[in-house]
């Protein structure tokens, strides 16, 4: 059976708010007993978790919380009710400013800033109390004293290291409202600080302070357990301050924190930067730099800055004001943010709405000469700005989710924003929304972080101030709402490759030229073309961008023909197919991009009919993007060679627009021209005269070719005697080298490997043919083949008994010109 433990003879009840770790302080120090004797007269043991690093064991930290039997242990010996000892503790604020693990007395850092050890404090608060310490005042949240009006203090004046951080010694009897950290020395009979905390000093703050209002929201929502102001409607406390982590993280976490301080009010703005400055040690509180916004700052000057901004915005009507008031924040920059570990925690979606918002709003710092609003420059502008301008405003060089298209947009937008504060989803739908908002917004803030964006802004500019002082030829509102429906047609697209002698290509070419004209009339992407023939899957985009390699010439002036009519049909006449503003500008400004028309056209046309090259290959070879290839190639396309001209079928078309079937009859079965006669009368391919016929349905007449008469001895005679090799004696009888060869077989007469000397067999290549024929080489006057000739020996015979370095020395032979 377990005695009950007896009351204390003088009790001193716990003032409003108090922490357990104060009030027994303030007992001991009214019994004047030592703080050990106090905790185990009230049924706390002492015992806990081993400590490493202060040896020995470290008593648990009541404060945090309490089992249900030390609680009515507590309260029996204080007389108080077991409610009110675990409101003493921070189980008081669970789930709401913290959470707490009961089972092991610890706080979750990584969830609602818990804070575990030390507490900051009011010096004024001290003064007035007696030395008695706020439980709110271990909160994460708590940075300022609205009764007081200043900022709360994290660490002692005269040993400025943090307060509350570990129980004071058993032995001694505490004296509130004095520091209780260890002096200089080691042991454990090391003086204590003393140091009077009532005197340290304070940052006082002006009535109605924006610090001091968001101070009073949070904890009024702490204590009321719901957030009901702004963007909340009784919402639970825990999301509101999730929500303020969120945004506090993102704040401390910013690449440009000389913005961060500007936006915040001037007194406590300099506070924040020194705090920002204090050097990183475990007595002493820092910013936390190495791992910012994973839990509550350490000092309370940052801990203010963060959660007034981020509460600033949260108390807005809307997501949109919010978003406006945030929008330099979550702006993307150039330079990485820090890293941060913030483990089981997500953004909500309320901040994902601000988030949202604040990219679709344009940046002070993107201006481009917009000037007063001109309400008819979208019809000006193209859903995909001109390629040529696009191809000059871009990296060469950038992350492939940037695409030429995406880019295309978000510059077509920036032409028409009215000026900083100005939505870029609004502009965004007057072009035809081409792209989702978010992703134009995402790669609008991006170029904004360009190194080169001052020339981009300039750039942009110019094409404002032209756009607004000429007439453009083409007016773009019109041709995005126009009825596209039967542009090019299959029909369409076989007569005009036909014109323009063009092979018409499998099933999924019509379907790509289809997609590829649509964006050269319109202006905006193939994924806005009508359902018939929109894309519908990743390749068919890269089809349509590497559609530029089919064209040719006389393909693309059939195409303009083709759209000229199609626009006269819709209403649209008197308008070209296609309109660029002048560059000419843009060639005084360092830009990121290319100026197209500073590649050399003839040399790229070469690389791709010639070499066949691919335009992603060209573009490594020229260091510019594969875009600036396929604007050029575009404009200017590549006329094919003769030998594609064949394989494309255009000869066989050309040939057949200058013989009709009657002809082909006549000359072919009448006139009885062969098929090879045929090709070198009108120079053309032998394969050219056979695909004319089969067109027109004439049969090909078959000759039989009479070989001539071989005897054996002939072949014998000057195969084997006279020693003729076997291609010489083919060409003189008007048969191949394998008739002969298997003629010479059937009639078992001895062949001679290929390339074996028709020279008399007794004839070697010995030391003095060596000697000579090295001396010829080195002179560097003869060719292989000369020198063997002139020993009488084959080429074979000499490479064997010969070096390579002593062959060094033979001129090169000039390239076999290419076949056209």
């Amino acid at each position: 059976m377990i005695a009950a433990r007896r009351t204390l003879p003088v009790r001193l009840s716990p003032h409003p708010g108090e922490a357990l770790d104060s009030w027994t302080e303030a007992l001991a120090a009214r019994l004047h007993c030592p703080l050990g004797d106090l905790t185990t007269a009230l049924g706390l043991e002492a015992a806990g978790e081993p400590d490493k690093e202060h040896r020995g064991h470290k008593p648990p930290n009541w404060t945090v919380a309490l089992d249900d039997s030390e609680a009515h242990t507590v309260a029996d010996a204080c007389g108080l009710d077991a409610e009110g000892v675990h409101a003493l503790t921070l189980m008081r604020y669970h789930r709401r400013a913290v959470i707490v693990f009961p089972a092991t007395r610890r706080v979750d850092r990584t969830t609602l800033w818990g804070r575990a050890n030390g507490s900051r404090f009011c010096p004024r608060c001290l003064a007035e109390s007696g030395g008695r310490w706020l439980l709110a005042w271990r909160l994460g949240w708590s940075f300022a004293c609205t009764r007081h009006r200043i900022l709360l203090t994290d660490t002692c004046w005269q040993c400025h290291r943090l307060q509350r951080l570990r129980v004071p010694p058993a032995g001694t009897v505490p004296v509130p409202g004095h520091c209780t950290n260890p002096g200089p020395g080691s042991g454990r009979a090391v003086p204590r600080c003393g140091a009077d905390l009532t005197s340290t000093p304070v940052l006082a703050l002006p009535q109605d302070h924006l610090a001091l209002r968001t101070q009073y929201l949070i904890m009024e929502s702490v204590r009321s357990g719901v957030a009901d102001f702004g963007l909340y409607e009784r919402a639970p406390v825990a999301e509101f301050l999730t929500d303020v982590r969120m945004l506090s993280k993102n704040l401390l976490t910013h690449p440009d924190q000389d913005e961060l301080t500007w936006r915040l009010p001037t007194e406590i703005a300099a506070p924040y930067e020194q705090a920002r400055a204090l050097p990183h040690s475990k007595t002493s509180p820092t910013a936390s730099r190495a791992r910012p916004g994973f839990a509550s700052p350490a000092r309370a000057e940052i801990t203010a800055a963060a959660a007034t901004l981020a509460v600033e915005a949260l108390s807005l009507a809307t997501t949109g004001e919010a978003g406006a008031r945030l929008a330099w924040l979550f702006a993307p920059s150039a330079a990485p943010a820090p890293r941060t570990a913030a483990s089981k925690y997500q953004a909500s979606e309320l901040v994902l709405d601000i988030r949202r918002e604040a990219l679709r709003r344009l940046p002070a710092a993107i201006t481009s000469g917009a000037g007063p609003r001109r309400t008819d420059r979208a019809s000006k502008i193209p859903s995909l700005l001109w390629p040529a301008w696009t191809v000059a405003l871009t990296p060469t060089h950038r992350h492939y989710k940037q695409t030429f298209r995406g880019l295309a947009h978000a510059l077509a937008v920036l032409l028409i924003l009215d000026g900083p504060g100005d939505s870029i989803a609004r502009a965004s739908r007057q072009l035809g929304s081409c792209q989702p908002a978010d992703s134009v917004a995402e790669l609008v803030h991006r170029l904004r972080r360009l190194p080169d964006w001052a020339a981009i802004d300039a750039a942009l500019g110019q094409a404002m101030r032209y756009l607004d002082n000429h007439n453009c030829p083409i007016d773009y509102e019109r041709r995005r709402h126009l009825d596209y429906n039967t542009l090019l047609l299959t029909e369409d697209w076989l007569a005009l490759s036909r014109r323009a002698g063009h092979f018409p290509g499998d099933d999924r070419r019509p379907f790509t030229a289809r997609r590829w004209l649509f964006e050269r009339i319109s202006g905006m992407p193939a994924d806005q073309a009508p359902a018939a023939f929109t894309l519908t899957e990743p390749r068919q985009r890269n089809e349509v961008s590497g559609f530029s390699t089919h064209l040719t010439p006389e393909l693309l002036r059939e195409f303009d023909q083709y759209a000229l009519t199609f626009l006269n049909k819709h209403g649209a006449t008197g308008e070209p197919v296609t309109w660029t503003p002048p560059t000419a500008g843009l060639q005084v400004l360092q830009l990121p991009g290319t100026l197209h028309d500073r590649l050399p056209t003839q040399e790229i046309h070469h690389l791709i009919r010639r070499e066949r090259l691919a335009p992603r290959t060209i573009a490594r070879r020229f260091n510019v993007s594969v875009d600036a290839i396929r604007a050029v190639l575009h404009e200017h396309p590549a006329p094919l060679t003769l030998r594609q001209q064949r394989a494309n079928g255009r000869l066989t078309w050309e040939l057949a627009e200058q013989l009709s079937a009657q002809d082909l009859q006549r000359l072919h079965h009448d006139e009885q021209h062969s098929i090879k006669a045929l090709a070198e009368k009108f120079l053309v391919p032998a394969t050219v005269i056979t695909d004319l016929l089969e067109r027109h349905g004439v049969p090909v007449v078959l000759r039989q070719r009479s070989m001539p008469k071989i005897d054996r001895e002939w072949l014998h005679r000057e195969y084997v005697i006279n020693r003729r090799p076997i291609p010489e004696l083919a060409k003189a009888v008007g048969v191949s080298t394998s008739y002969l060869r298997r003629r010479a077989r059937h009639w078992n007469i001895p062949v001679r490997d290929k390339g074996g000397a028709a020279h008399a067999p007794e004839r070697l290549f010995g030391p003095a043919e060596r000697q000579a024929a090295v001396k010829m080489l080195r002179t560097g006057n003869y060719s292989v083949y000369e020198v063997a000739h002139e020993l009488g020996f084959t080429t074979t015979t000499l490479r064997r008994h010969t070096t390579k370095e002593e062959r060094s020395h033979v001129p090169k032979r000039s390239p076999r010109p290419r076949p056209t």
